[in-house]
């Protein structure tokens, strides 16, 4: 990917990818807050899901901003809101409503961003490849990250270093601040391709909606899934074996949550050659989920170190190609003129699952993990068979 950031969407998978960087920089640190500033666990999963709270909206603005009035300006307003949000976050240890505030409006940001990054970079990409770029820019972010942050916070809590929880979010500020440099000088006069269709909103008409079979009987069922399985890897496996004594939990942390990430962009070449063949890549993704939500509970159980691992990298196999199946078929289906709102109602859809863990942490005092994650096992699996045989219904029908 990275050869192509001087081509035409070069300034967009590099906007996705910080975007993506600072969504899921605060995943590792869960583990330091909680130690170091006092954050119990459901306040912890509570500023986790702060994030999807935003993003929901975010995406909507973005995408209908971005049909409206252009890509590149959008996505370069997502950028300076999502470092600010760093820069909130640095604010954390003199109260924890700095966190809140700076999850949420991370949120907001990486949702106009998102949307209107992702159809920008699909209008400056030829054939099929447009998804699996813009998801493999995002999953770089991701994963680079919390990486990254996490290591970095690892160490500086190890040396003693003072306000740990203010430096690690250096790293993310100077990414923003190159990206910005290199959007605004190569798209400083945006030209159509970066700016996107510049229509009429109110005379729009047919595109991707509710009443499509398509959305109703596979998209939407899909989407939930796309961060159902890279939040449950993210933010509840890693904290979940902390007690069994394997070393130091934060860069336990650092190592496992990027992990998904990295899964996710691998599977992406397996996407691409199933992309015409739907009903193997829904199998596929949705298979994936099912076996690592159960890898997840085995891994609990057993309170396995090397399970815990497996369990994050099938969850993030199964992210990357619940993301793409969905983004390929919602990009197929719109019109350029609505690309930016579709796009943005799928992912919408895509993080109502970045939600689970704040309810996840909320039963677990009642019911246990283990059964928790069998439960969305047995969902995932019901999820399956649905899209499956709703996709063979629907291609058996279409002429």
């Amino acid at each position: 990917m990275l050869q192509r950031l001087h081509g035409p969407s070069g300034g967009a998978l590099l906007a996705l990818l910080a975007m993506g960087w600072g969504s899921n920089q605060f995943a590792p640190l869960i583990v330091m807050y909680q130690s170091e500033l006092g954050v119990n666990a459901a306040q912890a999963q509570g500023m986790f899901v702060l994030y999807a709270v935003g993003l929901v909206p975010g995406l909507f603005i973005g995408g209908r901003w971005s049909d409206h009035r252009g890509r590149a300006p959008v996505v370069m307003l997502a950028l300076i809101g999502v470092s600010v949000s760093s820069a909130l976050l640095m604010c954390g240890p003199a109260a924890h409503a700095w966190l809140h505030l700076g999850r949420l409006l991370a949120g907001l940001a990486c949702g106009i961003g998102f949307s209107a990054g992702t159809a920008w970079v699909k209008e400056t990409t030829s054939g099929h490849h447009g998804p699996r770029r813009a998801v493999a820019a995002m999953t770089f972010g991701f994963a680079g990250g919390p990486l990254i942050v996490g290591l970095l916070a690892s160490g500086l809590v190890a040396a003693g270093a003072r306000a740990p929880a203010v430096w690690v979010y250096v790293p993310h500020l100077v990414l923003v601040a190159v990206t910005l440099v290199v959007i605004s000088r190569t798209y400083g006069r945006v030209d159509a391709s970066a700016a996107g269709p510049a229509v009429d909103l109110e005379e729009r008409d047919g595109g991707l909606g509710l009443r499509d079979p398509r959305f109703a009987w596979i998209v939407l069922p899909l989407a939930p899934w796309v961060f159902i399985t890279a939040s449950i890897a993210l933010a509840i496996l890693p904290g979940a074996i902390h007690s069994s004594g394997t070393g130091d939990p934060l860069t336990f942390s650092a190592l496992v949550t990027p992990l998904p990430a990295i899964a996710g962009v691998s599977i992406q070449m397996l996407v691409a050659r199933l992309h015409e063949k739907l009903t193997h890549l829904l199998a596929t993704a949705m298979s994936l989920a099912t076996g690592g939500l159960l890898l997840g509970a085995w891994a609990v159980t057993a309170q396995s170190l090397t399970l815990t691992v497996v369990a994050c990298i099938v969850l993030g196999l199964s992210y990357g190609a619940c993301q793409t199946c969905g983004l390929h078929e919602v990009m197929r289906a719109s019109p350029p003129e609505q690309l930016g709102r579709n796009t943005a109602i799928y992912q919408a859809l895509t993080y109502l699952g970045y939600l689970i863990p704040l309810p996840i942490a909320l039963l677990v005092p009642h019911v246990s993990l283990i059964g928790i994650l069998v439960g969305l096992a047995a969902i995932a699996g019901l999820t399956l068979a649905l899209v499956v045989s709703a996709n063979i219904r629907i291609e058996a029908r279409t002429p």
